[in-house]
């Protein structure tokens, strides 16, 4: 029996200000026969640290170090990561790593903890008519450059529908909202181009609607255990270009993918499934018997290591081109 702590505000401000998450993740897992819940780090083999949502710097070591709950717990502290763009300092589970700083050793993939668009994710009764197209992007291009390149390069095409919606995240309108479920239900494909971070809402909002999602992420790392050949395709960005030839090629099976990907979402993705996968993770990570000391001091070294500043882009020649790529992103 492994016994799990999950801290909450009140005891650790690197905890999110979402209790929800915490609440769901004990209830979905609470008659999981391999592990009890206990009130009390000390007593716990596990801590589960549902992470404040942030943008995170080299500085956030400072912070895991002013933390007593980290200082004093390195070795069991896992964490639920869901920040545009996750660093990988705490072994756990996280929405969006990069082929960069994911280390499997530490970190397991996995969904999202709440849902954006419940539209998308609402049952939907009645299927939906046949596709009138056979891809489309509706979406804001001003998050990462590979956006500009869909409307440039594709946004003329006859058989797609690509839309510009210049709206920020999470102030979408109702019928903006109904409007994209509109377009992924009329898309054979739907385009799942990185936007701040390599991972999107839209790849599982499409598999909920029972689309095929075209994954356009060169750094996106997969969920463990889904067969993604089975219910998505993915095509590397510098072959954007030849979206429309590849799915025209695919049109015969889109149908059967999609299916495939609705079932993949019921299997992997409804909500208690995400909290489950959250909790498989954790303990796979726990379990898995490796030679890399787990204690505050290695932890901490780590961060400080070139190698972990490299991989999240934070040494100066990095961020100087970085400032750059944003600056002509801008200007346009």
């Amino acid at each position: 029996m492994v016994r799990i702590y999950v801290p909450r505000r009140a005891d650790c401000d690197l905890v999110t200000n979402d209790a929800r998450f915490i609440d769901w993740f004990i209830g979905y897992n609470s008659d999981d026969g391999r592990i009890e819940f206990t009130d009390s780090a000390d007593a716990s083999d596990i801590v589960v640290l549902f992470e404040q949502y942030s943008y995170k710097t080299w500085r956030y070591a400072e912070e895991l170090a002013r933390s007593p709950l980290v200082r004093d717990h390195a070795e069991r502290i896992y964490c639920v990561n869901y920040d545009s763009v996750g660093r990988g300092f705490l072994p756990g589970c996280y929405t969006s790593l990069t082929r960069a700083n994911y280390d499997p050793s530490l970190h397991r993939a996995c969904g999202y903890p709440k849902d954006y668009n419940e539209i998308a994710l609402a049952p939907q009764g009645a299927s939906p008519p046949i596709p009138t197209f056979l891809f489309s992007f509706v979406g804001t291009t001003r998050s990462f450059p590979l956006r500009r390149k869909i409307v440039e390069l594709l946004g003329s095409h006859p058989m797609g529908r690509i839309s510009d919606l210049d709206v920020r995240f999470h102030s979408h309108t109702e019928e903006q909202k109904r409007s994209y479920v509109r377009s992924i239900q009329d898309s054979w494909f739907v385009l799942c181009p990185r936007g701040s971070s390599p991972s999107s809402y839209r790849l599982f909002e499409t598999m909920a609607l029972g689309r095929c999602p075209v994954i356009l992420s060169d750094d996106w790392i997969p969920v463990h255990g889904v067969d993604w050949g089975d219910c998505s395709i993915r095509i590397p960005e510098a072959d954007l270009a030849e979206v429309p030839r590849i799915l025209g090629e695919r049109l015969e099976g889109a149908e059967l993918l999609g299916r495939n990907a609705r079932e993949t979402f019921r299997r992997f993705f409804t909500h208690p499934m995400r909290y489950r996968q959250y909790l498989q993770g954790i303990l796979e990570l726990h379990s898995a018997v490796d030679d890399k000391p787990k204690d505050y001091d290695s932890r901490r070294k780590r961060w400080r290591s070139a190698e972990f500043r490299r991989a999240n882009q934070w040494t100066l020649p990095q961020r100087a081109r970085r400032r750059a790529a944003r600056a002509l992103l801008r200007t346009g």
